[in-house]
């Protein structure tokens, strides 16, 4: 059908606009078209996503997962699938191509940078640790203590979600309660919550507090001072992924591929 579906956790997002453009671009090369879904993290609403778009005939699957819970093998058959961003797991793990970035050691550097400023008590707020991303951000955030030889105060881990709907509360309790001198929020959604939470409490970014973001927007380069930020690459995951599921559409057999694309700060 000349067709490929794609299925991202948060349209909102600007890390998935970028991926999609990425995706879009080289589809469009190839004469293919498009089909793009939002889940809102929800596994129910993805799993009726990929119903729908394997109905349709689509001849691939992109995918950014919604979680752990759906049986992917059994619902796209024979698809050719290729997820981004996050690893499917369980039943599923590597079953697929999968194209990350490198979470862990992009959080290890961006805590490591804090510390060597002066930093010691780092807040991370972050989505859930069932997620790759969630997980391994999370453990390069610990990994950075460790490698400093430093107490790791887990009163200042703050989980919820990365659409950032509970990202302005965690922050505002950091910040009212004076617990943290610096947060290390673990994407652009979350950020925005704690931007917002510091503006409201009257807190001065860096002055009284530090901030480093695990994405790197437009956006930022204009803030003064700047905000410390890991950059991932964004457009490339698209163009990979929807390199490698070219492949897989034109029959191409080799063993399923993991690959890690680096982060810069």
């Amino acid at each position: 059908t000349k067709t490929v579906g794609v299925i991202v956790s948060n349209v909102l997002n600007p890390f998935f606009t970028s991926v999609v453009r990425g995706i879009e671009d080289l589809a469009n090369k190839a004469n293919y078209n498009i089909m793009l879904c939002n889940t809102d993290e929800k596994a129910e609403k993805e799993k009726q996503y990929i119903q729908a778009l394997v109905s349709k005939r689509v001849d691939g699957l992109i995918v950014a997962s919604a979680g752990t819970k759906n049986d992917y093998t059994a619902l796209v058959g024979s698809k050719p699938v290729v997820f981004v961003d996050r690893r499917p797991s369980g039943a599923n793990a590597g079953k697929f191509d999968t194209i990350l970035v490198q979470n862990k050691e992009g959080s290890r550097q961006a805590i490591t940078q804090l510390i060597e400023a002066g930093y010691r008590r780092i807040a991370i707020i972050t989505g859930s640790n069932i997620s790759t991303t969630g997980y391994e951000r999370l453990a390069g955030y610990e990994e950075a203590f460790l490698e400093k030889h430093l107490p790791l105060d887990r009163s200042l881990i703050k989980m919820g979600d990365f659409l950032g709907h509970t990202a302005y509360k965690n922050a505002i309790d950091l910040i009212q309660n004076q617990d943290c001198d610096a947060i290390f929020a673990a994407n652009s959604m979350i950020l925005l919550g704690v931007l917002k939470a510091a503006a409201e409490i009257g807190v001065q970014i860096p002055q009284q507090m530090g901030l480093c973001v695990f994405d790197d927007l437009e956006w930022m380069e204009y803030c003064r001072p700047q905000i410390t930020a890991v950059r991932q690459p964004t457009y490339e995951m698209g163009t990979t992924a929807m390199s490698y599921l070219l492949e897989r559409i034109a029959g191409k057999k080799e063993p399923v591929r993991e690959i890690r694309l680096p982060v810069t700060r």
